[in-house]
């Protein structure tokens, strides 16, 4: 680990980082134990380790979730995604108007069954179907999408850190 990094992160006093042009892998590492980040219009960062057979480091995947919204430190830190927060921000848009509970579940079951047999992701697709025909926002999300065609879904929870999923997750 990068020990400049770790000490950033255990400082006692404020550090404030100013973030202008290219911040991506270890620079944006240091500027993540920050108290504050300014970034500015020029600003790029990313984590593209993976580009290079390398993994986020500067305990990336670790700090990421404690600094990003959900779903982001697995979207940067797999796809090392350097562009400014426009197609960051346009995925960060439409994941906010999916369920939180739809969310949690594909992505429980994309890391779940990613080794399994097709018999096995097929079990548990049953037992994924069967949960969520059950919850409330299978029947809000086809309300809002085909009957009233408001596109304006209320979810149930309507946060992430709300949900709680069954067990075969």
């Amino acid at each position: 680990m990068n020990i400049c990094g770790l000490r950033i992160f255990k400082f006692p006093k404020p550090i404030i980082v100013l973030a202008h042009g290219i911040t991506m892998g270890g620079g944006l590492g240091l500027a993540a134990g920050a108290d504050m980040v300014v970034a500015t219009e020029n600003t790029i960062m990313a984590m593209p380790e993976t580009r290079i057979g390398f993994f986020p480091d500067v305990g990336a995947t670790g700090w990421m979730f404690s600094k990003c919204p959900a779903g982001y430190p697995e979207f940067i830190g797999l796809t090392g995604y350097s562009q400014r927060n426009e197609l960051c921000q346009a995925s960060l848009t439409k994941l906010s108007e999916n369920s939180p509970t739809g969310l949690a579940l594909t992505l429980c079951l994309l890391r779940s069954n990613e080794k399994r047999t097709i018999e096995d992701v097929y079990r548990k697709d049953l037992k994924a179907a069967r949960f969520m025909i059950k919850h409330p926002d299978y029947a809000e999300g086809i309300r809002a999408q085909l009957v009233d065609k408001n596109k304006n879904p209320v979810w149930q929870p309507g946060a992430i850190d709300e949900i709680s999923l069954p067990d075969f997750c």
